[in-house]
């Protein structure tokens, strides 16, 4: 059985990784985002289905790690809990006690599921349903591409 310093180690521990998880969630979904911005609307449905595919497998591993450092939180939650009861922890131990009884912590882990699930489905609509203007049909930058080729033959000539 674990003692009250390997609980707080392991908590200690535990925090800046289920952090750099959540980072690197966003960070793949941003990355995503830019993707299908300047690339993948111009690609061809093969393309865009090999991209999704990797951006699902890296986002499904990610929410593994979610559902995996829950269940590691609940455990130390647990222990923690347990060796409370039996009276065998000091103050300090009892305060990080009552933080980790909070149910804030089950409600931000809840709250990033939603978030994953939502940001899948938009980059799932973004990805193979959104009808993606192409450069010359009234794209947004049209006028300064026109601007910037007729400026570029003024040059050369």
């Amino acid at each position: 059985m674990m003692n009250e310093a390997d609980i707080v180690e392991r908590l200690a521990e535990f925090l800046p990784n289920f952090l750099a998880g959540l980072s690197l969630s966003f960070t793949v979904v941003s990355a995503y985002i830019a993707a299908v911005f300047y690339f993948l609307r111009y690609a061809g449905f093969g393309v865009k289905l090999m991209a999704f595919l990797i951006f699902s497998i890296v986002l499904a591993s990610l929410g593994m790690f979610v559902y995996l450092c829950a269940g590691y939180f609940e455990s130390l939650k647990l222990g923690l809990q347990d060796l409370i009861e039996a009276g065998e922890v000091t103050q300090v131990g009892e305060s990080i006690g009552e933080i980790l009884s909070f149910q804030g912590v089950q409600y931000m882990i809840f709250v990033v599921w939603i978030i994953g699930g939502v940001a899948y489905l938009a980059m799932t609509y973004l990805t193979f349903l959104h009808p993606w203007r192409v450069a010359g049909r009234g794209h947004a930058s049209n006028g300064a591409e026109r601007a910037f080729r007729s400026e570029f033959k003024r040059r050369a000539a």
